[in-house]
């Protein structure tokens, strides 16, 4: 989707659709686990661009595009569909943006034209997971199936640990103190 002018499209009441390529968007690229062979999608949106009833400039819209983030288990990708919706209003500096009540969200236009890439990068990087992860621990790579993290399969295994040495995360300090007792 190429940059658009909001003022012609809010003349008219008109929407656009289409798609936007990720690599358009660098901030949000940085964030995407693109190394190990996994695509990214388009981000598909559409804005529509109207005034509201105190003459400002709007635009309302969604967009969806499934990325590749790393799984914070395994460190393998794992495919996060991002969905997002805003009503902004497009004004052209900063004081403009105090100027509006506190509950609008605002997008700064440097140049008459919008680049959708510059608003929708932003509105993905809000939705992104903190902490992305597969669904279930099973689909995740080999570095998270290891068998102190994953559970116990169903097929008659119990879910009580197996009989061994208890580890104790705070021996060791207990050690290094003499024991904890005192001479």
């Amino acid at each position: 989707m190429d940059p658009l002018d909001p003022e012609r499209l809010a003349a008219g009441q008109t929407a656009a659709e289409g798609h936007v390529a990720l690599d358009r968007m660098p901030r949000l690229n940085a964030e995407l686990c693109l190394s190990a062979g996994a695509e990214a999608d388009e981000v598909w949106c559409r804005m529509r661009f109207d005034r509201d009833a105190h003459g400002r400039l709007t635009v309302r819209g969604e967009a969806r595009v499934t990325v590749p983030l790393e799984c914070q288990r395994c460190l393998e990708p794992v495919a996060k569909p991002l969905a997002v919706s805003y009503d902004l209003v497009i004004v052209d500096s900063e004081a403009d943006v105090d100027a509006l009540p506190a509950e609008m969200d605002a997008i700064i236009r440097e140049q008459r034209l919008l680049d959708p890439a510059l608003l929708l990068e932003e509105e993905l990087m809000v939705a992104l997971p903190i902490s992305a992860r597969h669904e279930r621990i099973e689909d995740c790579g080999p570095l998270a199936r290891d068998e102190m993290l994953l559970p116990p399969d169903s097929e008659g295994q119990s879910s009580e640990p197996a009989p061994g040495p208890t580890r104790r995360p705070f021996q060791v300090l207990a050690a290094l103190k003499g024991g904890g007792k005192k001479k």
